[in-house]
This record gives structure tokens, sequence and C-alpha cells, in this order.
């Protein structure tokens, strides 16, 4: 059996201003987080953040694009669709992408430890 509780609506603001509250602090540390990936991520490729966010197909770039998939998606920053967004692309692109990183990790020992160098 499914209840309802009765709220009364003095109360609906404040929960509103709560989650308000929440959500600003967590963008907050979600942007903090981003920018330090991608300043860490695109120094060490050797690609500036505006190319890594641009709409180029350089293999260079591309790579370093899903780099920072992996890395979002390793610290859980957001969700792929919102990744994707970020940089103007599909939520299957990320998932492309990161499926890309983890194939080179498994071959290439190389890149695996690239991507520990940089965790």
């Amino acid at each position: 059996m499914i209840t309802t509780k009765k709220i009364s609506y003095m109360a609906i603001p404040m929960i509103l201003q709560c989650d308000k509250r929440v959500l600003l602090f967590d963008t907050k540390t979600i942007q903090e987080s981003k920018k330090e990936i991608d300043n860490i991520v695109c120094r060490e490729m050797g690609v500036s953040i505006e190319d890594a966010y641009s709409k180029t197909n350089k293999k260079e770039i591309v790579s370093c694009r899903h780099i920072l998939f992996y890395f979002f998606n390793k610290h859980r920053l957001t969700t792929k669709v919102a990744m994707g967004r970020w940089f103007n692309k599909d939520h299957a692109t990320v998932i492309h992408g990161l499926k890309k990183v983890r194939e080179q990790a498994d071959v290439y020992a190389d890149y695996r430890e690239q991507l520990e160098r940089l965790s």
C-alpha cells in the first residue's frame, strides 16, 4: 500500500532552496574538477584545451578528447550525455571514446602507463 504525505505549501520553498544550494555547490566542484583534468591531460598530450573541445578530427586531438572522456568518467564527474554536451558530441561518441581508451590500454603497455601517470 502506498501512502502519501501531505506537505504544506510553506515547506516547498525551503526544500527547493536547499536543493539549489546543494546543486550550486556540486556544480562548482564539478567545474573545478573538470578544469583541473582539462589542464593536466591537455598539457600532457600537447593539445590546447580549445582544440580538445573543437570539431576537428585530427588523430592526436581525438585521442586527447577520448582520454578526457576516460578521466571524466573515471572520476564520475557527470553522465555520458552531459559529457557529450560539453564537447558538442553525442553520448554515443563518448561511449565509443571510452571503449577505445580501454582497448588501447589493454593492448599497449606504454598507453596504459601514460594513463596511470595522468591519474
